[in-house]
C-alpha cells in the first residue's frame, strides 16, 4: 500500500477522525503484517471472482485474528481436551485468501497441520508464496489447497495426511472471515460435520450467526466491542459436537 490507497480510505470514510483512525487500523492491522514478514497478505483482490457468492479478498486485522485463535484454543483446552492428548488439533481456513490467518495460526504453533483452502488461482499462488517464505526454518506440517470448500475434496486432501487410525481425533478449527453467503456457510458446516465429531468455528464478521446456530453449533465466545464497533473487531466463536 502507498500514500494514494491511504488518501481513499481517508477520503472514503468522510475525511473525520473516524476516518484517520481507519487509516491508522489499515496500517497498524493489515501493513505491518506484511512488512514485519516480507510476505503479501495486504493487496485487496475486488474482480475475477467465479462465484458471487463469494466475498472479495480483504485481509483479516492481526491483532483480531490473534485473538480468536487464542481464545479458541483456551476453550478448546478446558472444554474438549482436558487431558486427552490423543486430540489432534487442526487449523483450517475456508476461504484462505492470501493466508494471513493460516500464517498467525503457524506462528501459535498450537496445531498439527495448518491448511488454508480458496477458490481463486491467484490468491491461492499468492499464499502458497506467503507460505513457502515462512516455513523455511520450521517444521511445520503445512496445506494450500485450490478448491471449492463446498467441495469434499479439501476434507480428502486433509484426511490423506493423517494416519487412518487418528482420523476420529482430528478436532477442526475452521476460520470464515464472512467469505461467503449464507447458503455456503451452511454447506460448508454440513460437510464439516459430515466427517468430524468435534469443531471450533472461528467467524469473523459474523453476518450468518443465525446459520451456525441451525446447524447445531453453540456459542462458547465472543469479542467484547460495542455493537457499533467496525465489522472487521467482531466474531464470534462457537463448538459442534456430534456426540
Amino acid at each position: 500500500m502507498n500514500i494514494v490507497d491511504y488518501a481513499k480510505i481517508f477520503n472514503f470514510h468522510g475525511r473525520g477522525v473516524y476516518a484517520l483512525g481507519r487509516v491508522v487500523d489499515t496500517f497498524l492491522e493489515v501493513q505491518l503484517f506484511d512488512l514485519l514478514r516480507n510476505v503479501n497478505t495486504a493487496s485487496i483482490k475486488t474482480n475475477g471472482y467465479s462465484d458471487n457468492r463469494y466475498m472479495i479478498y480483504q485481509p483479516v486485522y492481526t491483532s483480531v485474528c490473534k485473538e480468536m485463535i487464542r481464545k479458541s484454543f483456551e476453550w478448546y483446552r478446558s472444554g474438549i481436551k482436558y487431558s486427552n492428548d490423543n486430540l489432534m488439533p487442526i487449523y483450517i481456513d475456508l476461504g484462505s485468501g492470501s493466508g494471513k490467518t493460516v500464517l498467525i495460526a503457524m506462528e501459535t504453533g498450537f496445531f498439527e497441520m495448518y491448511a488454508g483452502v480458496e477458490l481463486d488461482a491467484e490468491l491461492h499462488e499468492r499464499s502458497r508464496k506467503n507460505s513457502s517464505l515462512r516455513i523455511k526454518s520450521k517444521n511445520l506440517n503445512v496445506l494450500n489447497i485450490l478448491g471449492n470448500v463446498e467441495n469434499k475434496s479439501w476434507v480428502q486432501t486433509i484426511l490423506e495426511k493423517v494416519p487412518e487410525n487418528r482420523h476420529s481425533n482430528i478436532v477442526p478449527f475452521i476460520f470464515n472471515k464472512n467469505s461467503y453467503n449464507n447458503e455456503v456457510v451452511r454447506s460448508t458446516l454440513d460437510l464439516a460435520k459430515d466427517h468430524f465429531k468435534n469443531i471450533m468455528y472461528l467467524y469473523q464478521n459474523p453476518i450468518h450467526h443465525k446459520e451456525v446456530l441451525a446447524s447445531n453449533f453453540h456459542e462458547v465466545q465472543r469479542d467484547s466491542q460495542k455493537n457499533s464497533a467496525h465489522k472487521n473487531k467482531k466474531y464470534i466463536i462457537y463448538h459442534y459436537s456430534g456426540r
